[in-house]
């Protein structure tokens, strides 16, 4: 996606496995979202190829909250979709699922245009999915979304 990273940042990135030029196959994820009624946009499809399948520990103590466990797996967040779907109809977005944060109780999503969320029974947005990488590692926490979908 040819982003840089702050030092720190790509640090924790290349310590999880990822490296400049990463690409993973995401057709399992595509395959796995269709059957349950959701189709991964070009934009979580490009995230996933070089992020996909990384995996993050508990880090302690963030900047503005815990740097708790997350991953990039999209299939946990297949048992959520409807809550992902309604979320994405009440943001007037489509939502896929990227992976989760604080496993397995929330879920992380990405819109077609590359913004990142935090949903569960409440939704938060990180913003651009570069900014949002930064804020997941150092412990960020996401801007709150006022209200829940009906």
């Amino acid at each position: 996606m040819g982003t840089t990273f702050p030092d720190d940042v790509e640090s924790v990135l290349r310590a999880a496995g990822w490296h400049t030029g990463r690409k993973v196959d995401t057709s399992l994820w595509r395959t796995q979202l269709a059957a349950s009624g959701v189709t991964m946009h070009e934009a979580a499809d490009r995230f996933l190829a070089e992020f996909g399948n990384l995996a993050f520990g508990d880090r302690g103590a963030g900047i503005t909250v815990a740097r708790t466990a997350f991953n990039f797996d999209p299939a946990e967040g297949i048992a959520d979709l409807p809550r992902l779907v309604e979320w994405g109809e009440d943001l007037g977005v489509v939502l896929c699922p990227i992976g989760t944060i604080e496993t397995p109780v929330y879920h992380l999503a990405m819109d077609a245009d590359g913004e990142c969320y935090f949903i569960t029974s409440w939704a938060g947005r990180y913003g651009p999915w570069s900014e949002a990488m930064v804020k997941w590692i150092r412990g960020i926490i996401y801007e709150e979304i006022p209200e829940e979908p009906e």
